[in-house]
């Protein structure tokens, strides 16, 4: 996953007390697909997630989010609101969150932050996804 927009769907149904729906988090897993969401097969699928901290496009807080007015990408604005009030107002901010609860829930994931840059793919980028993934299939 590259360059996420400020918010990955967290596969955890609630943190501290507050229901994560999707595409916050699975809560609604059930009501959406018929089935709780399976974190034991989740957790066995290796995932490399980056972003850029130079990166201003922050899906969840859009072009302007209040209580009165709200234009986003992605996220509906109780979403947004509610993913900025658990997890913080800035898009690095809540990337490093990010990082805690993923691996908290027990995620094989790895995520690299690229200093200096901006919304863009770098070769470095493309050069790191590729070794992640030739690892992981046993092919490094």
């Amino acid at each position: 996953v590259g360059a996420p927009g400020g918010w990955l769907t967290l596969p955890l149904t609630e943190w501290n007390g507050t229901p994560l729906r999707y595409p916050i988090g699975v809560s609604d897993f059930p009501e959406l697909i018929g089935k709780q969401f399976d974190l034991a097969a989740y957790v066995r699928i290796p995932q490399y997630m980056f972003a850029e901290d130079r990166d201003d496009r922050d899906a969840v807080r859009g072009h302007y989010c209040d209580a009165e007015f709200y234009v986003g990408d992605e996220y509906d604005a109780e979403d947004a609101r509610l993913i900025m009030r658990l997890f913080g107002e800035d898009l690095m901010e809540r990337w490093e969150v990010l990082e805690t609860l993923f691996r908290t829930a027990g995620a094989s994931c790895q995520f690299v932050t690229y200093p200096g840059v901006g919304h863009e793919l770098t070769t470095d980028m493309w050069d790191d996804a590729r070794s992640f993934f030739e690892e992981v299939l046993g092919e490094g």
